[in-house]
This record gives structure tokens, C-alpha cells and sequence, in this order.
């Protein structure tokens, strides 16, 4: 007699899931997920999705995007991989930026098709991760990292500009010493001079702010 298998612990605890459970572990994921049907409204959130947009669950159950007031760009992409997943019934994965009511918001969206007994599509399951902070830490390393290239243009440029700079104001020195200028030359050369001072004055704060960035490590 041949030994009967006991099942595999999962499909076990797959058996014993209720649907209360699930929608207990759904509603305590950190992820906003809902479910959309064929007509693109919304059967089910989570309590993370009616977070984000501070409204309660009941707000967005048989609503569309475009019912709930988001943005028209925001209501083109979304419906836009949700007919594309409907359609194919291929996941789409892609990003997006929501204006939630606390302010702007990226999200890493997933769409994952879910299959009627007949084989076709007949809603399709929308993960959205929260990906602001690592979004803003990106943006703030490429401004950090766009500064400090910044500095260090303008620095190499302040040592290019001083050496030719030097030769120049030594030049137009000796240039106002001379016996032979006549007032209206000496007044010339004293213009020039002044506006090489000004020029030296810059340069030198400019080497000076990029030594000050260095010391701080900015």
C-alpha cells in the first residue's frame, strides 16, 4: 500500500490562512498595496495606501484614479502599466513621483497580474514601496558631489587666472613708474591697475572658499 504524503508546511499554512488573515497581514506592510479590477478601480488598500493619502480604506473601494482627484499625469501612468498588465499579463515595474497631501512622494511601483480560474487576467495586485528618503539621500549626494566639482573648477581656475596674473600687475607696475607717460597715460595705467587689484581680490577669495570647503570636508 503505497504511503500517503503528508503536505508540504506551507501549502498547510496556506490552508489555514482565512481571508482575515491575510488581509491582517496585508494591512501591517510597510508597502502601499491595492487591487485593481479590469475597469481600473479600486477593489481593495491597504491601511498603508490610505496613509499616504490620508483617507480612510472605504474612500477608494469601486473609484478609479481620476475619481479620488489625482493628478492627471499621475492617473496617465498608472492606468497606462495597468492596461499594459491587464493586456499582457506581464508584470510592469516603474517609478513614480505621487503628491501625497504631506507633500511629494516617490514610490517603486509593482504590478502583478492575478489569473481567474479561466486563466485570464481578472485583477492585477499594485505594490508601491516608499522610496522618498533614498530618492532625497541621492539627490543630496549629486548636489554634494556637483558642489565639489564646482569648487574645484573654480579653484584650478583662480591658480590658471593668478600666474599670468602676477606677470601682468608686475607689468603694468613698472609700466606706471615710467618718466615718459604723460598724465593722460599715467591715468590710463592707474585704471588698469585698479581693475587688476580688483580682479587679484577675486581670485584670491575664490582659492580662499575652496581651501575653507576643504578644512571643513564640504
Amino acid at each position: 500500500m503505497a504511503e500517503k504524503l503528508s503536505p508540504e508546511p506551507s501549502a498547510q499554512i496556506a490552508d489555514h490562512l482565512t481571508q482575515q488573515d491575510l488581509r491582517v497581514l496585508l494591512d501591517h506592510a510597510p508597502d502601499a498595496i491595492g487591487r485593481f479590477d479590469r475597469d481600473l478601480r479600486h477593489v481593495y488598500v491597504n491601511e498603508a495606501t490610505a496613509r499616504a493619502n490620508q483617507r480612510p480604506t472605504s474612500d477608494f473601494i469601486g473609484r478609479t484614479m481620476e475619481d479620488l482627484g489625482h493628478d492627471p499625469s499621475i492617473c496617465a501612468s498608472i492606468n497606462e502599466h495597468l492596461r499594459q498588465a491587464f493586456a499582457t499579463a506581464q508584470e510592469q515595474s516603474f517609478e513614480v513621483l505621487f503628491h501625497s497631501p504631506s507633500g511629494p512622494m516617490w514610490f517603486q511601483v509593482r504590478m502583478v497580474p492575478e489569473f481567474g480560474s479561466d486563466g485570464v487576467v481578472e485583477f492585477v495586485l499594485v505594490i508601491s514601496r516608499d522610496m522618498t528618503q533614498q530618492k532625497q539621500a541621492e539627490s543630496a549626494l549629486r548636489e554634494a558631489e556637483t558642489r565639489a566639482a564646482v569648487a574645484e573648477i573654480t579653484a584650478n581656475l583662480a591658480h590658471e587666472i593668478n600666474n599670468p596674473l602676477a606677470a601682468i600687475v608686475n607689468a603694468v607696475y613698472l609700466l606706471g613708474r615710467s618718466p615718459s607717460l604723460d598724465d593722460d597715460a599715467r591715468d590710463l595705467v592707474q585704471m588698469a591697475a585698479s581693475s587688476l587689484e580688483r580682479v587679484t581680490n577675486i581670485s584670491r577669495r575664490m582659492l580662499a572658499l575652496y581651501k575653507e570647503r576643504e578644512q571643513n570636508g564640504v
